[in-house]
């Protein structure tokens, strides 16, 4: 009760302060009360909040639940690791394969020695979720909450277009490098339109498989679909379009189910009646130039063939960009980034990164074959949903790269869990 009362004063303080956060703080409230009742939702609820990305001020300077909750269960992944030393093992060499070159790199970086932080502790949401979510209803769980914020995410952003923007889902506008000022594109709590937009079209393969659930509960994945296609036209984002695109065929081909097929084909529908209520985006995205892509491409390649073993040093593209542009290309801006994952490992990590990315692939395609992820309906929706975000990534660089690293872990651990479950079944069956 203490506890009720105290949590209420801080969430009136907040609110006082930050009128805007009402709404949030009210959702917050109800997901925590939720949680306590039904506690095999923590994790997947830490997952779908970590892929909200909800900015700090939501929290009311309160330290942030991600960060902190992603401590707890670190030391719980820790301790799930000695429990399941199988996937422990091929969840730390996929790791080792992916740090090693960051550090190697950031150590003999050209422009100074360093420890790359920042993409390291991405990797920690990797380990998070490969390690914590145990057995296949979890698994389940996480593809229901992520459905759940496709959804909120998806209605915010066509809310921030259509009556307006707020706090938690602004709009931005391109005009220092548009010719014709750009329309407001949606940019969610990212606080950037592609790669918000790169995350919505992630999940349409979970939200098609929530289709398939039985009775009302598909409507949660046909709402989320036609949120997730309205927010990728909010957003006016092309690589995120082609990314959805790629997400609806490949779920059509992959799959004898007809009603994923069909709703593949709805959502194709719905974004045509959509397009009106948007067009004013997709003008802008149709004639936004890719001459300052293509530049900045071509000075990753030339980035790559300066320093083909390790690269410049990983983000040190930016910071060396304008030293290259001005020899390549005709872009005056003085800070930009390579616009593609595969691009940026070239120019950042080199053939270091470049062996180490490959290696790490090939153990997680190893992994999830053996385990039989892609033979389940569910596991095959976690692998379209990583393969929609690498498609998407062609044209993004990998600023938000815990979102990849957490599709594969859950990956993963359904790979594990289905191993745990057929031994268990072998087992009885001896019995």
């Amino acid at each position: 009760m203490m506890i009720a009362v105290f949590g209420a004063l801080i969430g009136l303080g907040i609110i006082f302060q930050e009128p805007d956060a009402f709404v949030p703080l009210v959702i917050v409230g109800a997901v925590a009360i939720f949680l306590l009742a039904y506690p095999e939702w923590i994790i997947p609820g830490f997952i779908a909040l970590t892929w909200a990305a909800l900015p700090g001020h939501v929290f009311g300077g309160l330290p942030s639940p991600v960060e902190v909750g992603g401590l707890i269960l670190l030391g719980y992944a820790a301790w799930r690791a000695l429990q399941d030393p199988s996937l422990a093992g091929t969840t730390l060499l996929i790791a080792f394969f992916l740090a090693v070159p960051l550090a190697v790199d950031g150590m003999l970086s050209p422009d100074g020695n360093f420890i790359p932080g920042g993409p390291l502790h991405e990797l920690l949401f990797f380990l998070i979720a490969a390690l914590c979510v145990v057995g296949s209803a979890n698994v389940e769980r996480v593809a229901i909450a992520l459905t759940v914020v496709a959804l909120l995410l998806g209605i915010g952003a066509i809310s921030s277009i259509l009556i307006g923007p707020s706090e938690i889902f602004p709009v931005t506008t391109d005009v220092a490098t548009a010719v014709v000022p750009e329309a407001p594109r949606a940019a969610g709590p990212f606080g950037e339109p592609n790669f918000f937009a790169l995350s919505m079209a992630s999940l349409a393969p979970l939200a098609l498989y929530v289709v398939t659930f039985p009775g009302s509960k598909r409507y949660l994945g046909i709402a989320s679909l036609v949120a997730i296609a309205g927010a990728i036209m909010a957003a006016g984002s092309r690589g995120a379009a082609i990314a959805m695109v790629f997400a609806l065929v490949a779920v059509g081909i992959s799959t004898a189910n007809r009603a994923l097929r069909w709703a593949a084909v709805g959502v194709v529908l719905i974004a045509l009646a959509l397009l009106p209520f948007f067009s004013a985006q997709a003008g802008s995205s149709s004639g936004r130039s890719i001459e300052g892509r293509e530049t900045e491409n071509k000075v990753a390649l030339a980035m790559f063939q300066a320093h083909p073993i390790t690269g410049v040093g990983p983000g040190q593209f930016s910071n060396l960009y304008r030293n290259y542009s001005r020899k390549i290309g005709d872009d005056p801006r003085p800070f930009r980034e390579p616009h593609s994952l595969p691009l940026e490992i070239a120019a950042e990590q080199g053939l270091v990164g470049i062996i180490g990315w490959f290696t790490a692939a090939l153990v997680v395609v190893a992994y999830t074959v053996r385990r039989g992820v892609w033979g389940s309906p569910l596991g095959r929706a976690f692998m379209l949903a990583t393969c929609t975000y690498l498609v998407g990534s062609l044209f993004l660089h990998g600023s938000q790269l815990r979102l990849l690293f957490m599709l594969i872990g859950v990956a993963l651990a359904f790979g594990a869990a289905r191993a745990k479950e057929a031994e268990e079944r072998s087992e009885k069956g001896l019995a």
